[in-house]
């Protein structure tokens, strides 16, 4: 669900990702950024997380169901960056973006609300794949955050 306006809304850039509401029950939850001890896939943009790579993990019960999530900082960013605060569902960010039409009205307002430079580089890296300037590769899907990180000049 997108922002609506006013204060919640991510002012100097004009959208606002967020305001979910999740239909389930949720017990309990924890969010923590922690050092993977083995592989994982980002459950927003499916690249790997290989194991020694900070990511944010996000555990919990939901509808009597225990379960765990691995986002890589530069989703984690992305998110944090765009949010309206109200929350979003795990797994739906870029699908989030698509919905509330934010490449369609980002500026660089937008990408300075975001907080490190690799996740902002992986926002553009993705408008510019939606405005067909850089097609996807399967080393896109396949490369991991941290890789993204090192290719970038400095």
């Amino acid at each position: 669900m997108c922002g609506e306006s006013g204060e919640d809304r991510v002012s100097d850039c004009n959208v606002c990702i967020g305001g979910a509401e999740f239909d389930g029950q949720m017990e309990m939850y924890d969010v923590k950024i922690v050092r993977t001890r083995k592989d994982h896939r980002c459950v927003e943009c499916n690249r790997a997380i290989p194991k020694g790579t900070e990511c944010e993990r996000i555990s919990g019960k939901w509808e009597g169901e225990f379960s765990t999530s691995h986002t890589c900082l530069d989703c984690m960013n992305i998110r944090d960056g765009l949010s309206c605060g109200d929350g979003m569902v795990i797994g739906e960010l870029w699908q989030e973006i698509a919905d509330c039409e934010v490449f369609e009205r980002m500026t660089t307002a937008c990408i300075a609300k975001v907080p490190t430079a690799s996740a902002k580089a992986y926002l553009i890296k993705r408008w510019q794949r939606w405005k067909g300037l850089h097609p996807q590769t399967n080393a896109d899907v396949s490369e991991s955050p941290r890789d993204a990180t090192e290719s970038q000049p400095a």
